[in-house]
């Protein structure tokens, strides 16, 4: 997300705020992600009761 340097196009008076929402979004991608892992590992493991 830093990599991105998208803090360029926000106004120097709304930093702040913008890296709250840069946490929030990282928090919520990471979320994501652990979720569809975590159900994919899921469906894995209860792939064996249909054979």
């Amino acid at each position: 997300m830093q990599s991105l340097r998208l803090d360029r196009y926000i106004a120097p008076s709304k930093q702040k705020v913008f890296k709250w929402l840069l946490v929030l979004i990282a928090v919520a991608i990471g979320y994501q992600c652990s979720s569809f892992f975590l159900d994919f590992i899921n469906n894995v493991r209860n792939l064996s009761y249909l054979i």
